[in-house]
């Protein structure tokens, strides 16, 4: 019975000392930071993380205490540590947190620090020590595309420990149920045994589904070779990882994970396998946003037709891109034997010391112009923006976008050329040239068209056509309507012609030919007025209207007069005629008085004819101007007797007309 009672004792020192061999090999080989602290705040222990993580050593520690962290205390964490030495788990948030043990002492760096602390209890629930485990999201905070990497080989040789069992178990499982990283235990057959939180949410899995299952369910079938060659360095080493491999999740998708591991011999003799898998998905992705940033800025780089160089502080061409070498007349290779300073003409150096100071303040520079010096000598004038940089060894460096504005400077120069001539034609033509702008009021007057107009140039801008014209236009339309309208077919055709009537400055009006254009200028239209002063061409057509108007008249009363003739011609004829007839038949039997009447009737209208001839013939010399005006005196009361005489013919005497010449001048002029 001796024997038996000294045996239970040793077997529990054994497992004892196996545990507690087991958690020092655990928190000396764990990748994360952990440091556990006395009832009253002084640190006990810390592991080799969490000297790689602080750059403090357990002698640098020896007077620091967490109770009373001035930097915890500034943050408001205070309360947070507080509670984790009263008996409660506590999650520190991270905070920028200084390398330093007292506020006296210099910093050995900045980290962004988050911890998750929880007491660990005796067997009567005594507070025995708190422990502190450390994440490091300085990276993550740097960059936040990239999430933690924790590559540090996790050993997970498990030895017993002779004293404090239940401590060390406490420790180890808190460890592996708050740790955010996966930990899984499989037997040699690669079955689950154990699975923490942090694993179950990576594969979508229970603990209990899990244990159902081995490794080989979730590593898919391209990965297998993999995987048995990791066994085998498992067999070899006692020890894989890390590699990068997939788990097929529950639902189906696969989960990118770096794999550690190590082989653990139980108490029992039992091969035990630990692994530790991160979920690297956003690693990759980030990884995979990283290469295809960098084969956008290649191309970028090589196709962009802008100059892009790299350039040190020192002035070093460090990398131009064809563009660049192009615009300063060197291959890209030439270029980077070359200093900034080369291709920089020096009238320009006063001003770049000051550009390189308002990078150091800034952090970017530009745009402004300046040259660059062309291989065979000439300037180059260039715009250049920019920016500095952190190079890849840590030096500063300084990048450039170039963009050889030769062309604009001839653009620009040619623009002004075609201004400078179009100004002078404006201002020295002859033709009354006038600008509207988009409120269709004069904008520019040229002197020819102010003359025309009888005003000042200055006094026609910002005035609207029709507040220079009549009410009403000739064709009686009121002159706001026509303005409107023609205004409107320029702008809709891009060409308008019309006639104007424009209230001269000295009261009088004048008539306008008009001729408008639009105008592209920029994102909208102008147009200009091209204005001819046809007044005088007006009365001429007036005037010749009125001619026409008078030959009209004139015709009219040839056809009237050519009409009458005619009838007065047929009279007298007739008389003739009927004499004559009556001569001829009747010569014998007539009288010699009766013959004498009828040879006069015959000679008297044969005269009256000759008359009416001679007027035709007058009126024709008159018609052709080869008639001269030549009064003379005329005998009034012959005329009218005359006319008299003429009346009472045609008639046949059926009409008497009484005619006194009583008082009557002999002849008139």
């Amino acid at each position: 019975n001796t024997a038996r009672n000294i045996d239970v004792p040793k077997r529990i020192e054994a497992e004892l000392r196996l545990s507690e061999s087991r958690w020092r090999r655990v928190f000396e080989q764990l990748p994360m930071s952990m440091q556990i602290f006395a009832p009253d705040g002084s640190t006990r222990q810390i592991n080799r993380a969490y000297e790689n993580l602080f750059h403090l050593s357990m002698e640098e520690l020896r007077d620091f205490n967490i109770l009373r962290d001035s930097q915890l205390a500034e943050a408001g964490l205070a309360e947070n540590i507080r509670s984790a030495f009263e008996g409660e788990i506590s999650v520190v948030p991270p905070i920028p947190f200084e390398l330093k043990t007292s506020p006296d002492q210099e910093a050995k760096g900045l980290r962004w620090v988050g911890s998750t602390m929880f007491p660990v209890f005796d067997a009567e629930d005594r507070i025995i020590e708190v422990v502190c485990v450390h994440e490091d999201h300085t990276a993550r905070k740097l960059a936040q595309e990239e999430v933690h990497k924790l590559n540090q080989t996790l050993e997970q040789r498990i030895a017993e420990r002779t004293m404090e069992l239940k401590l060390s178990e406490e420790r180890f499982k808190q460890l592996f149920e708050f740790s955010p990283l996966g930990m899984a235990q499989v037997d040699q057959q690669g079955k689950f045994h154990q699975a923490n939180p942090a694993f179950c949410e990576l594969v979508g899995y229970g603990v209990d589904e899990l244990k159902a299952m081995s490794y080989w369910d979730l590593t898919p079938e391209d990965f297998h070779d993999d995987q048995r060659t990791s066994i085998a360095r498992l067999d070899q080493t006692g020890r894989f990882g890390p590699f990068d491999k997939e788990y097929l999740h529950k639902a189906g998708n696969r989960i990118p994970v770096r794999l550690n591991g190590v082989e653990v011999i139980s108490s029992t003799g039992e091969v035990q396998v630990w692994g530790i898998a991160e979920d690297i998905s956003q690693r990759q992705a980030a990884e995979r946003a990283i290469r295809e940033s960098e084969e956008k800025f290649k191309a970028l780089f090589e196709l962009s037709p802008l100059g892009m160089a790299r350039v040190s502080w020192e002035g070093h061409l460090l990398q131009v891109n064809e563009s660049f070498a192009r615009m300063i007349g060197y291959t890209p290779d030439e270029a980077t034997a070359l200093s900034y300073w080369d291709i920089t003409p020096r009238k320009y150096e006063a001003q770049e010391l000051l550009i390189l100071e308002l990078v150091k303040r800034d952090g970017r520079f530009g745009p402004f112009e300046k040259e660059y010096i062309h291989r065979d000598g000439h300037l180059v004038p260039i715009v250049i923006n920019g920016m500095m940089i952190r190079g890849m060894n840590g030096e500063d460096e300084l990048w450039g976008i170039v963009e050889d504005i030769t062309p604009r400077r001839q653009a620009e120069q040619a623009i002004r050329e075609s201004e400078k001539k179009f100004r002078t034609l404006f201002e020295s033509s002859s033709q009354g040239v006038m600008l509207h702008d988009e409120n269709h009021c004069f904008s520019e007057v040229n002197p020819a068209a102010a003359r025309l107009l009888g005003r000042q140039p200055e006094e026609l801008i910002g005035m609207h056509p029709s507040e220079l014209a009549p009410e009403y236009q000739a064709n009686g339309e009121l002159s706001d309507t026509v303005a409107r309208r023609e205004i409107g077919k320029c702008l809709e055709t891009g060409l308008a012609q019309f006639e104007w009537t424009h209230n001269h400055k000295s009261g009088h009006e004048m008539r306008l030919e008009v001729t408008l254009n639009r105008i592209p200028h920029g994102e909208r239209n102008v147009m200009q007025a091209i204005i001819t002063d046809i007044s005088e061409r007006k009365r001429a057509e007036m005037e010749l209207k009125r001619s026409l108007e008078r030959e009209r008249e004139l015709n009219q009363l040839k056809s009237n007069f050519v009409s009458m003739v005619s009838h007065e011609f047929r009279t007298p004829l007739g008389i003739i005629q009927s004499s004559a007839e009556i001569l001829d038949d009747y010569l014998e039997q007539l009288e010699a008085a009766e013959r004498t009447e009828q040879l006069q009737s015959i000679i008297k209208n044969s005269r009256r004819m000759a008359g009416l001839m001679e007027d035709v013939l007058l009126l024709g010399r008159l018609d052709s101007g080869r008639m001269d005006f030549a009064p003379r005196p005329l005998d009034l009361a012959a005329i009218c007797r005359r006319l008299v005489d003429e009346v009472l013919s045609s008639t046949d005497g059926r009409c008497p007309i009484g005619f006194s010449t009583s008082g009557l001048p002999h002849e008139v002029m």
